[in-house]
């Protein structure tokens, strides 16, 4: 009889109170291994802000590189000096 009233249940798509924790602490647990691997790789405080004269200072040295490799091939392409 027991049998029977399990396939009936699961038939039903009932499920008993124990089957029910069950599912919902193995959710839990995986949502909680979800979190705590994305605050292991993503997060960190040691990052230092940079300052927005920092970053313009990098932005400019950056566009120097840039425009003298650009000049550089320029002038290799029209035969330049």
């Amino acid at each position: 009889l027991e049998g029977k009233q399990k396939e009936s249940d699961l038939s039903k798509g009932a499920s008993s109170k124990s089957e029910r924790q069950a599912r919902l602490e193995r959710e839990q647990e995986d949502m909680l291994s979800k979190i705590n691997k994305i605050r292991k790789t993503d997060f960190d405080n040691t990052k230092r802000i940079e300052r927005p004269e920092d970053i313009l200072e990098r932005r400019r040295q950056q566009r120097e590189k840039r425009n003298v490799w650009y000049k550089r091939t320029w002038r290799a392409i029209t035969f330049q000096k």
